[in-house]
């Protein structure tokens, strides 16, 4: 609606039936009363969930993931050495048993590191992606392609896994940045495209990995080895990409918070 000029100044209503009259002196839109014999409009049902700060446990997923990186990396530099190691082997030089199984338990104790690092990024993340889902309809838009509770069960359903998470992202990320419904009409975010391809990468890639040789041959060993400092490399990239997801959406909607108690999005 456009704005009418009422008692003090111009007001203007909103969708959901409120008054705002404009302040000059503090330079913002502020509740206010209806203009007499105004035209009520009925306000619309609240939203499913309220929303919920987001800062704490977004900033928690971007140090895991930044640890995530951080041994990813470990792990691209322990692999070159692991390779070295069986090219010389190969080479036929001679290789002390105590040296090979420094590089092999390194390996292990690498892998395992990781693992556990991966499980607490995943239990966190997945709290914070919820979170940022139920935020976004808590702004008040319409038209999220699915529930709240597919951002975390999407993960683990065959097949939908593949694309389903970036799907929520999308539209997460989206509904975050832009106000009101035009978060329907904005470009796809790439770096979740991005982020969604490394992490895809990274796993098939580790995956295949299981499926080259036999245990028991060297030159299968060395192959399997390159082709795991791939997707670590892949599974790094995926974790930069997954940080600047998780901070730029946390403050846009931190933002959006702090707006929302001044004004609603229509007047912003």
């Amino acid at each position: 609606m456009g704005a009418t000029w009422g008692e003090g100044g111009p007001v203007q209503q909103g969708p959901d039936g409120s008054w705002w009259r404009w302040e000059a002196a503090s330079g913002r839109w502020v509740p206010t009363p209806p203009p007499v014999g105004a035209p009520a409009i009925p306000p619309p049902p609240p939203p499913r969930y309220a929303f919920r700060p987001i800062d704490g446990v977004g900033r928690a997923v971007a140090v895991l993931l930044a640890l995530t990186v951080a041994v990813a990396a470990a792990a691209v530099l322990s692999d070159l050495v692991h390779i070295r190691l069986i090219g010389r082997i190969l080479s036929g030089q001679v290789v002390g048993r105590a040296e090979a199984r420094v590089s092999d338990r390194r390996q292990q104790a690498i892998a395992g590191v990781e693992l556990l690092l991966m499980l607490a990024t995943g239990i966190v993340f997945l709290a914070w992606f919820r979170r940022a889902y139920e935020n976004a309809e808590s702004f008040g838009v319409s038209g999220l392609r699915y529930s709240a509770g597919w951002a975390v069960g999407a993960w683990f359903v065959p097949v939908l896994n593949l694309i389903r998470p970036m799907q929520i992202a999308d539209d997460v990320v989206r509904a975050s940045d832009a106000p009101g419904e035009e978060w329907k009409v904005a470009p796809p975010p790439a770096v979740v495209h991005w982020w969604w391809a490394a992490w895809l990468a990274a796993n098939i890639v580790a995956w295949g990995s299981r499926w080259v040789g036999r245990s028991d041959d060297l030159a299968a060993l060395r192959a399997r080895t390159e082709l795991l400092l791939v997707s670590e490399l892949l599974l790094a990239a995926a974790g930069v990409l997954a940080i600047i997801v998780v901070s730029r959406t946390t403050a846009a909607q931190e933002q959006r918070a702090v707006s929302a108690r001044t004004a609603p999005s229509w007047l912003r």
